[in-house]
């Protein structure tokens, strides 16, 4: 998966995975950071900080600037993930949203007040991507689908990641 070539602002880039994107995510923050600042709002408690350090290690000596150019903010409910977009500054830099809607999957959280946050979110990451590109990791739900396909109609480019599971097999013995 590479999508510096099409991150540019005002684009909405959607990446769904029914697994965990931890390491594509960490390559891309990485990336990002060698290049300039980026701002991390995470909804699922993914960010990995220790994996994005030694991905920049490896990649630059001078690993304290690189790494000063992350900026993370977490949600753990869906009103603070919307607090968390009104109050992001719109600045000329991207915005990795992380498992965004891991917050709205709460069961105490009713489907019409589910919708109703995602409208104003929406709202938020339309003003975020004037400014710089903004990438949404997620996975599908399968009781909140709705918000899933409203996000869909929404962005501008969508990969669909598919992690292959290692294949397990015996060894003979004989």
């Amino acid at each position: 998966m590479n999508i510096l070539p099409i991150l540019h602002t005002g684009k909405l880039i959607l990446i769904t995975s029914s697994h965990e994107t931890r390491e594509q995510i960490t390559v891309l923050t990485a990336e990002l950071a060698l290049r300039g600042a980026v701002t991390i709002l995470d909804g699922g408690n993914r960010f990995a900080a220790y994996q994005t350090i030694r991905m920049l290690r490896r990649r630059t000596h001078n690993i304290e600037e690189a790494a000063n150019r992350i900026f993370v903010r977490r949600a753990f409910t869906c009103y603070q993930m919307l607090t968390l977009l009104e109050n992001s500054p719109s600045l000329q830099q991207p915005y990795i949203i992380l498992d965004m809607f891991a917050t709205f999957y709460d069961e105490n959280v009713q489907l019409k007040e589910a919708d109703r946050l995602l409208d104003r979110c929406l709202v938020q990451l339309d003003r975020l991507r004037l400014t710089g590109p903004v990438v949404i990791t997620m996975k599908p739900h399968p009781d909140r689908v709705f918000l899933f396909e409203r996000l869909l109609a929404r962005a501008d480019h969508i990969f669909e990641l598919e992690i292959p599971y290692p294949v397990i097999s015996q060894m003979a013995l004989f």
